[in-house]
């Protein structure tokens, strides 16, 4: 869509792009905006009308209507609020009968939700009455209705479509069984009614599946009735704990219970459905739970004179809360037996009022078992302050010896009914916000109010700033975000960072196909650039990734355009990603360009040689032909990854680039291989240049032993070696006195390695075939190691090994089995420490764990001066798969 905007110098400028001036929400599907209104009250719907000419009638056809008291809606005439609750629904409806033209106004949601009471009034009652008579008559399917002392009408139990009902603090008389029959959900709270018109009300709705009851007197309501009842949740109502093992047992395809009621107690559910139940109980109480399939509990309680027996072979998690105050011996005593009733747990929550809960003391712990010998996963939540986190930790360490992970966190809340104030954390985030002097709706100004609505910080910075910024995100979102800000509104057209991504989804109004969609976008972005950017306005970097479908003719000279047009703007980063794209020749007289990245590209590289600044170069998926020498004076970095070439070409590239300091290369094969062929290519007699060469990275090439022996004696100012699954070496000798940073991973292949390097600091060393190979390192300014070591070795030469490390102060050794770490102790009697001088140690454990104490006292023997070290256990899938 494109419009007559007025131009910097008071012009008019034709076809601006329409992302700046389309209203994105009102090119939306009516349906869409449908729900994005289902989450507003009515009152501000109507008040949207004012914004958009297509959202002038919407608020008269939605089909969701909510109303509320009104708290933040100031009017212009002086209005009671009582009386505005009711005018306002009633208007709205007045007006929705009027102007609706709609075939079939259908209603899907109702609610109403007020503080006031209208008893005493009976104006108010049938202005009620009509609103929910209109509803009904429009087929409405939810009905969520808060007024007190309100009258539940005959209209509403004579509501077939309904499918969902909630009432709260409402009268609800109900002298026959009434008619839902779709009605699936059901919410009663503080409702005031009797026995007869709860069961009346139950009885009529014959495919209920979730029932909420809350603070009603249940009496002996059958619900059993209710044959197709898979969710319940009863809230501070009145029951026996008879009548309830009678409701189970009635209850066939139950999944979720809830009970919240004060004077049960003595509890025994057996149910073969169940799978979530939760019980809180602010007394004492005894529960029974046979329920086979139940994966997740829920139990509180405020005595410490409460039991559970579970029998419920798959449960997964369990939250418990304890809201005990004070603890004896004999508490701590029926506390262990209440948790070795859930002994075989993986996973479980502890909240507590008081961390002397959880502190067992010593008598305890001589006295009974380690109540949860088999439990992985803990949390603990206090919600008073810890003082005794020393302790507390001891006490959950016995009580849950295998414990995997453990968490300890201080809350602040009722351990029973946790309130937000929302006002307190609304003030909390607008501490960091400015204050201003703002108009309230009537005219007076307030000093110093915190506002919502803060100045943008981000378009305050310079343009340098915000370029730089833009450069991380797709050219696609900066169009976008031109409409957030004035500041904004022409920043894309300025941008030096230019970025398109065809993964990145593009939406247009009109309809367009797939294929095309990326290449109008760019099209018409750089078209408008042209047209909008000053003369002195140059590119820094140019992406264009566009590899999902092959060019057409007509695409291939669009982008030939789009080429040109970054080099005549003087581009000194191009990214190019299209494929099977040919360049062209423009680029190869281009002297502005630095950095070059062409993937699946066609093109030649002794073309390139006349890039006399070029200082970075990138190639990935394509074809290295060079067949005579090229020079490449300037280039400091070079990037080959799964490229096919041969020796020569590799040759003559890389020997014309006397200057570079960073090579990696990476999946090297050899042009047109038969398929039965070896199809890796042997670099081993390459002659890399060693003038300057500071990092150099070799993955999954063909390398032979004296080949790579001479290659880094060679490189005097060789900082960081990278060397991943280099094929046909077996024996490795590297000497080194520049070498800092040493990584190497070896996989299928036998090895023998000696690593001379008195001035190396890190080293990642990941072996599969460890207690077949011998390494032998000599690196006294060691300081990192990350380890990464196969399972078949033996303790002698993982003490040896680890010897060699013994200047050591950070490491991180991973290990397929913790009995590979777990030395005789006759071994470690004969035989000292290997890291002595090793602070931090993080030990990462593929498969299972069963002996964490013993794991422990190893670590500890190994290195006496640790200070910190953590053990993590991962799945052995990890290993395979890494």
């Amino acid at each position: 869509m494109a419009k007559r905007v007025k131009g910097d110098n008071g012009g008019m400028v034709d076809n601006e792009l329409h992302t700046l001036f389309v209203d994105r929400i009102s090119q939306l599907p009516d349906h869409l905006i449908y729900h994005i209104f289902s989450f507003l009250p009515t009152v501000y719907i109507v008040r949207m009308s004012l914004i958009a000419k297509r959202w002038r009638h919407l608020w008269l056809s939605t089909p969701f209507l909510y109303f509320e008291d009104f708290c933040n809606i100031t009017f212009d005439k002086k209005v009671k609020k009582q009386d505005m609750v009711l005018n306002f629904p009633t208007n709205f409806f007045r007006c929705r009968e009027l102007c609706m033209k709609i075939q079939d106004p259908l209603i899907v949601s109702f609610k109403c939700d007020t503080t006031y009471s209208f008893a005493s009034s009976g104006i108010a009652t049938r202005q009620i009455d009509e609103w929910l008579s209109f509803a009904v008559q429009n087929k409405v399917k939810e009905l969520d209705l808060h007024v007190k002392q309100y009258r539940l009408p005959q209209s509403v139990r004579s509501a077939s479509s309904l499918t969902v009902l909630k009432l709260s603090e409402v009268k609800l008389v109900v002298p026959f069984p009434p008619t839902f029959p779709s009605l699936k959900v059901l919410s009663l709270m503080c409702v005031d009614s009797d026995n007869k018109s709860l069961q009346n009300l139950i009885s009529g709705c014959p495919v209920i599946e979730e029932l909420f009851l809350s603070g009603s007197s249940l009496g002996y309501l059958d619900f059993t009735v209710s044959g197709t009842l898979r969710s319940l949740s009863l809230s501070r109502v009145d029951l026996t704990d008879q009548w309830l093992d009678g409701l189970i047992s009635g209850l066939p395809i139950l999944e979720r219970l809830t009970l919240k009621c004060y004077k049960l107690k003595n509890i025994c559910i057996c149910s073969n459905s169940l799978k979530f139940l939760s019980i809180v109980s602010l007394k004492s109480i005894e529960a029974v739970l046979r329920t086979p399939n139940l994966v997740w509990l829920k139990f509180a309680c405020g005595s410490d004179c409460s039991i559970i027996l579970v029998e419920a072979p798959n449960l997964l998690e369990a939250n418990l809360y304890f809201a005990y105050r004070y603890m004896d011996e004999t508490s701590y005593s029926a506390l262990v037996r209440l948790l070795s009733n859930l002994n075989f747990l993986k996973k479980m929550m502890l909240s507590i009022l008081k961390e002397e809960v959880l502190i067992f003391p010593e008598t305890i712990r001589k006295k009974c078992s380690s109540p949860l010998s088999n439990l992985k996963h803990l949390k603990v939540n206090s919600y008073n302050r810890l003082t005794k986190s020393a302790e507390l930790r001891d006490s959950l360490l016995w009580c849950a010896p295998s414990v995997e992970t453990l968490e300890i966190s201080q809350l602040a809340s009722s351990i029973f009914d946790l309130v937000v104030d929302v006002n307190n954390l609304g003030f909390g985030i607008f501490l960091t916000m400015e204050t201003k002097r703002v108009k309230r709706n009537r005219g007076t100004k307030v000093e110093n109010e915190p506002n919502i609505m803060a100045e943008d910080r981000i378009s305050q910075l310079p343009d340098p700033v915000i370029h730089y910024i833009f450069s991380f995100i797709p050219t696609v979102h900066l169009v976008q975000m031109s409409s957030l800000s004035r500041r904004w509104r022409r920043m894309w057209v300025s941008t030096p960072f230019l970025y398109f991504d065809e993964s990145n989804d593009v939406v247009f109004i009109r309809k367009v196909k797939k294929g095309n969609m990326f290449l109008k976008f760019v099209g018409n972005y750089l078209r408008h650039r042209k047209q909008f950017m000053q003369a002195d306005m140059f590119i820094t970097s140019f992406k264009l990734h566009h590899s999902y479908f092959k060019l057409r003719r007509t695409d291939v000279r669009r982008v030939d355009g789009w080429v040109r047009f970054a080099i005549e703007s003087k581009v000194k980063e191009l990214d190019l990603h299209v494929r099977d794209y040919c360049i062209p020749q423009s680029i190869y007289t281009e002297s502005s360009l630095t950095q070059l990245k062409f993937h699946g590209l066609k093109f030649e590289v002794p073309s390139l040689s006349t890039l006399s600044s070029l200082t970075q170069l990138e190639l990935r998926y394509l074809k290295l032909e060079a067949p005579c020498h090229s020079m490449f004076p300037t280039l400091k970095v070079l990037c080959l990854v799964d490229v096919e070439s041969d020796y020569n070409s590799l040759q003559n590239l890389i020997s014309g680039c006397p200057m570079i300091e960073d090579l990696h290369l990476q999946q090297l094969t050899k042009i047109n291989c038969p398929l039965l062929e070896y199809h890796y290519l042997d670099i081993s007699f390459i002659d890399f240049p060693a003038k300057a060469l500071k990092n150099l990275s070799l993955s999954s090439v063909v390398f032979s032993d004296q080949g790579l022996e001479s290659l880094i004696s060679g490189l005097p100012l060789l900082e960081r070696f990278t060397l991943d699954y280099c094929y046909k070496v077996k024996n490795l000798s590297i000497h080194s006195h520049s070498l800092k940073y040493l990584s190497f991973s070896e996989y299928f292949y036998i090895l023998n390695a000696t690593f001379r390097t008195p001035n190396l600091v890190h080293l990642d060393l990941k072996l599969r075939s460890f207690g077949m190979s011998v390494i032998s390192i000599e690196a006294p300014n060691l300081f990192q190691a990350n380890l990464r070591l196969s399972y078949s070795y033996k303790s002698a030469d993982l003490v040896h090994f680890l010897s060699n490390l013994h200047g050591l102060k950070k490491m991180m050794l991973s290990m397929f089995c913790e009995q590979d770490m777990i030395f005789p102790e006759a071994m470690r009697n004969t035989l000292s420490p290997p890291l002595p001088n090793l602070k931090h140690l993080d030990a990462i454990i593929y498969g299972d764990r069963k002996k964490n104490s013993d794991l422990q006292d190893f670590l500890v023997w190994c290195a006496p001066s640790i200070e910190t070290f953590m053990i993590q256990g991962k799945s052995s899938y990890y290993w395979f798969s890494t």
